[in-house]
């Protein structure tokens, strides 16, 4: 692997003051108006703070291993970002970007600016970012391969979603999630419904809220399993990781919501438990990592993602997403596994560095 290679990091960039953003449109320090910035933002910001330490744990990561790096945040103007990308003509770049003026979707097209531009990047292509994040895609094509995920209906904004009840045919509980959100956004502990009245308020609270359709699912009761994939051509199951419900209060559906993944003072977030590796047979530890590889390859993920099941009592394996382009800060769910692997967070950093040099080097 060549060491002198120039890495660029592209990052979602919180809010800062203008001032500092007129001096640079890198990020350089936070020094300057940034932690006020950060300590202001509202609790549906605090995942792009979670990219911001992802960002920098994975630039020292990179320097450690003997890269040259710089880091671009994305923050509103698409035309000053692709100026300072082509200033640097970085070699490679590491794409943590998740979103556009606030916008998920844009994840999309931030990846195919780099295709346009000529520039090899980590993680997956447009296509396979574009199928993980509108979830009934991903579902029906999941389906299409015979990979089992729970049932589900769309409901579009347009629709006359109190029409519902005359062809419902998912039995309650449900769940309700917009359908084209990552990192857990707009899940909480009212999510899981029970009845058709809280159907309808769920469903128009998502389109009201997100302004998109929502996906209401088949409630999987049972265990939440993370697999972490690493590779290509012959993509490795990491340990699998499971989020143990066990100390939940009965209020609260076992389920993994924004506030448990985010919000640290919350309830939730304090009484989910990571556990890795997962306390599987061997037989039943197979079956899910057999799974979950082949649903990374027939959604196209590239270098590495992490696959998200829920198994019932019954032992039935249900995949409720694929993830491209997972968090991977040090205490996220994706490097736990690594760690039990036997990679460190540098180890790991490069290993993702290295199988997307090789993509660029093979074409």
């Amino acid at each position: 692997m060549n060491k002198s290679l120039r890495i660029l990091i592209a990052f979602n960039e919180p809010p800062i003051s203008e001032d500092v953003r007129q001096r640079t449109p890198l990020y350089v320090s936070y020094e300057e108006g940034l932690q006020g910035s950060l300590k202001a933002m509202q609790p549906s910001g605090l995942a792009e703070i979670s990219v911001v330490e992802e960002m920098e744990a994975v630039n020292n990561a990179l320097k450690q291993n003997g890269y040259e790096t710089f880091v671009l945040g994305v923050a509103d103007d698409a035309m000053a970002f692709i100026r300072s990308l082509m200033d640097f003509r970085p070699d490679l770049i590491f794409n943590l970007v998740e979103s556009f003026r606030d916008e998920a979707i844009h994840e999309i097209h931030m990846a195919g600016l780099y295709e346009l531009l000529g520039f090899p990047y980590t993680g997956s292509p447009p296509l396979a970012l574009g199928i993980a994040l509108n979830k009934w895609r991903a579902k029906e094509i999941l389906s299409f391969h015979h990979i089992p995920t729970p049932k589900f209906v769309l409901v579009n904004p347009h629709e006359d979603t109190f029409g519902l009840g005359d062809h419902w045919d998912l039995p309650f509980p449900v769940i309700v999630k917009p359908a084209s959100e990552d990192a857990s956004t707009g899940i909480d502990e009212h999510a899981v419904v029970f009845s058709m009245e809280q159907l309808l308020e769920r469903v128009a609270y998502v389109h009201t809220k997100f302004r998109q359709p929502a996906l209401v699912e088949e409630y999987i009761d049972g265990r939440e399993l993370n697999v972490a994939i690493v590779g290509n051509k012959e993509p490795i199951a990491l340990p699998i990781s499971e989020i143990d419900f066990s100390e939940m209060p009965e209020h609260h559906p076992r389920i993994v919501t924004y506030a448990s993944k985010w919000i640290a003072e919350s309830e939730a977030y304090q009484k989910e438990k990571p556990l890795c590796p997962a306390p599987l047979s061997p037989e039943v530890e197979r079956r899910v990592k057999s799974i979950a590889l082949k649903a990374y390859r027939v959604i196209g993920c590239r270098d590495y993602a992490r696959v998200d099941i829920r198994m019932n009592s019954d032992g039935d394996i249900f995949v409720i997403e694929v993830n491209p382009n997972p968090d991977i800060s040090r205490d996220a769910g994706f490097m736990r596994s690594a760690r039990v692997y036997g990679w460190s967070f540098e180890e790991t950093v490069n290993r993702i560095v290295e199988l997307a040099w090789e993509r660029s080097q093979r074409k």
